[in-house]
Order: structure tokens, then C-alpha cells, then sequence
């Protein structure tokens, strides 16, 4: 399947760099992917991108109202090849096995992809934290559904979560890569960046006017861009995810939270009830667990009460039991201990 990478960007030229450097590392077939850049402030030399080979360069001195407009027109200048775009922000990290694990995915007959895990860069540090369906620098989906939905909403903020809502009225929701277990290495391919260089900053972290108060900032010409990572940005990854394997190897795992000879560890829950148990357990076994339910995936709701109970199909997924291998239904306290305590002795084996 032929990708196109989609980079939108504004003034962040040394993490442009990087980002370049993060495609041409991609283990998925060279002849069939390419990396489509669209610079609104008119920052880079036509040519900057000339000798790289994959890496298509726009310029254009007019900046789009929203950053919605932006990545739709971003999408637009794919190549026709193009069955899949894979989001490809400017300011963060993506492993050399991103691509492998979206293509897989959207392989299956899916549309849309969110990685169960990304990893979390926060100062020096390396950490990994569950997507509960954010994250939208590391989505994928095909061509087909994107314009079925008429791509992004024209806003300057959140056009992400907009997307997600255009998907899930089209009944398109999100598929999970196979879950990161120990014994497979399938490790988080995509570093989110929460401040990749002093004075880059997320609009979304600006409050209201953060696109216009970007659209302010000086803009200094540059002539060529040369792809580079500023560290070994792989190497990091392996170095954190070896001594998360080492750590959790060291837990206790044979005394549960909640026994089975006590009546009230076997009351049915409820799916909100079910969801606090998970979030407990994740808390005493120190993982990253996020719920979910399809049906109200992408929808923008006041409260969880303003769900209707009776309308959910209680299927509570976390990142590592999405397919409900040990557990029973109905929901009890024991049976979710029971399910994340054998979910981890076979990772860990």
C-alpha cells in the first residue's frame, strides 16, 4: 500500500529536521511511501527539499485560516497513489517501525489507526502512557475514509478531535496495533514531544487566539534543510523500554486485590463501576490502562452520565486485554483482578 505522510507546518524548522530524518529511517519500502510538507509561512527555499529523495516540499507565503484547511489542503497534494495517510506532525518523533505497524493495521480491512501506546517526552525523560483515542500525531487511515468524511473541520484547534467525530457518525472507528507485549517487541513507534525545543509550543496549550498568536511569531528565511535526529532517538527508546520490562518483572502477582471468598468482590458492576476497578488496578500494578467504548468514541459528551447505560454494549477494553481473553461477563471485581493478573505473568514469562 502506497502512504503518504502529511506534515503541515509552521516555523519549527530545526524540528522539521528531525522529522524529515524520522521518514527517511522507516523500515517500510521506500518506493512506496513519500513525505508531503506544507510550510504557510513561507519560510524555506522552494529547493530546500530538493535532493531529498520521497520528500515533497510546498511553499506557500499565505497562511491558511485554520489549521483544519491546512491539513485537508496538506492531504490534497498526495500523490494519487496514496491509499493511506499517515498524520506526520512537525514537532515530534516517529520510530523506524511506525509505518510497519500502521500499513498492518490498515492491511486487516480497517480505516482508521491509533496505536494502543505512544511514548511521552517530557524534558529529558521517556515514558509510556496509553492513547485513550488522543494522541492524533500518530493516526493513520485510509484515503477512502478521509474523503468519504470530507477530511478535517475548518478549526484552529481540535480539528483532530473533530475528525474523530466525522469517523464515528460514519460508523469508522479506530483499530489498535497487535498489543506491545515483551515477548513479540512490539514497542510504541511514535514520541510525542510536549516542548521539542525551547519556545516550541502546542496551540493547543495557548488557550484561545494560540493559532493567531503563532501566526505572530518572526519568521527567519532558510535556504535548505538537512535531515538529522539530535540524538538516537532508537537507541533511547530501547534503553527506557528495557529497564519498563525489568521493573515490571519485580512485581508481586500472587496476592490479589480482591479475593474470591469475599461476597461483595463478587457483585456484578456496572460499566462506570468497572472502569474504577481497572483504573485501581492500574494504579497498584503501576500500567498505563485507558477504557473504552465504540460507541462513543469521538463524541463530546457533558459528563459519563450523560451516556445511556442500557445503549453500551459493556465491552471495557484496556490496551492489553482488548480482546477480553480471561474475562467473564458480567463484570466483577475478582474476575477484572484475575484478568490483569494473567495478562501480566504471560507477558513477563
Amino acid at each position: 500500500m502506497f502512504v503518504s505522510c502529511l506534515c503541515p507546518t509552521f516555523n519549527r524548522p530545526q524540528c522539521l529536521a528531525e522529522v524529515i530524518e524520522s521518514f527517511l529511517r522507516q523500515s517500510y519500502p521506500k518506493d512506496l511511501r513519500e513525505l508531503i510538507i506544507l510550510d504557510d509561512a513561507g519560510q524555506y527555499d522552494p529547493k530546500a527539499c530538493v535532493d531529498i529523495p520521497g520528500v515533497k516540499l510546498v511553499v506557500s507565503p499565505h497562511r491558511f485560516m485554520t489549521l483544519g484547511e491546512k491539513r485537508n489542503a496538506t492531504a490534497a497534494l498526495a500523490s494519487p497513489k496514496a491509499e493511506v495517510y499517515a498524520v506526520w506532525d512537525d514537532d515530534d518523533i516517529y520510530l523506524p517501525w511506525h509505518l510497519d505497524d500502521l500499513v498492518r493495521v490498515i492491511k486487516a480491512k480497517n480505516d482508521w489507526y491509533i496505536p494502543e501506546a505512544v511514548w511521552l517526552e517530557q524534558g529529558q525523560a521517556l515514558r509510556i502512557v496509553q492513547t485513550k483515542g488522543y494522541y492524533h500525531g500518530a493516526w493513520g487511515f485510509t484515503r477512502k475514509a478521509f474523503v468519504q468524511v470530507h477530511g478535517y473541520p475548518f478549526m484552529q484547534s481540535g480539528e483532530d478531535r473533530g475528525l474523530a467525530q466525522r469517523f464515528a457518525v460514519a460508523d469508522i472507528f479506530p483499530v489498535h496495533s497487535d498489543k506491545f507485549r515483551i515477548d513479540k517487541k512490539v514497542i510504541p513507534s511514535y514520541i510525542y514531544r510536549l516542548a521539542a525545543r525551547p519556545g516550541v509550543t502546542h496551540i493547543s496549550l495557548m488557550g484561545k487566539g494560540g493559532y493567531e498568536k503563532r501566526g505572530e511569531e518572526e519568521i527567519k528565511p532558510v535556504k535548505e534543510l538537512v535531515p538529522h535526529w539530535t540524538k538516537d532517538w532508537t537507541a533511547e527508546v530501547f534503553k527506557v523500554w528495557r529497564n519498563y520490562v525489568k521493573r515490571k518483572k519485580g512485581m508481586e502477582l500472587k496476592s490479589p486485590l480482591y479475593p474470591k471468598d469475599q461476597p461483595e468482590n463478587l457483585e456484578e458492576l456496572t460499566l462506570y463501576e468497572a472502569i474504577d476497578v481497572i483504573d485501581e488496578l492500574a494504579n497498584y500494578y503501576e500500567l498505563d490502562f485507558f477504557v473504552t467504548t465504540p460507541e462513543y468514541l469521538g463524541y463530546d459528551f457533558e459528563s459519563a452520565d450523560d451516556l445511556p447505560e442500557d445503549e453500551i454494549d459493556l465491552e471495557v477494553t484496556t490496551a492489553d486485554l482488548k480482546y477480553r481473553e480471561y474475562i467473564s461477563q458480567p463484570w466483577t471485581k475478582y474476575d477484572i483482578e484475575e484478568a490483569i493478573r494473567l495478562w501480566l505473568q504471560e507477558v513477563l514469562e
